[in-house]
């Protein structure tokens, strides 16, 4: 069974990355759920987009991506394009 692709170009990626850091500015300057919800949300829409820059930045190299939701694997391939990426992988 074939795992489908990323469908959306880089720049709706990154469109829609910063959708999820809106998100996360307003959860955390305007709170309006109690703090153990709230920072659940953040984690969440944080991790979706940094999810969503590295599939724009492997797209935007020409590379495709499946749908899949693995941080490391969407940086291993980040870092195949370009190696500054693996200073990341120093830090966690």
């Amino acid at each position: 069974m074939s795992k489908s692709l990323v469908t959306e170009t880089a720049d709706m990626l990154c469109y829609k990355a910063e959708k999820d850091i809106m998100t996360v500015d307003t959860l955390y300057t305007k709170p309006k759920y109690p703090e153990d919800i709230m920072y659940d949300i953040i984690c969440f829409h944080a991790t979706q987009a940094v999810e969503k820059f590295l599939k724009s930045f492997i797209i935007s190299n020409g590379k495709t991506v499946e749908k899949i939701h693995d941080l490391d694997v969407l940086l291993e391939s980040s870092i195949k394009i370009d190696n500054s990426f693996s200073k990341i992988m120093d830090r966690i």
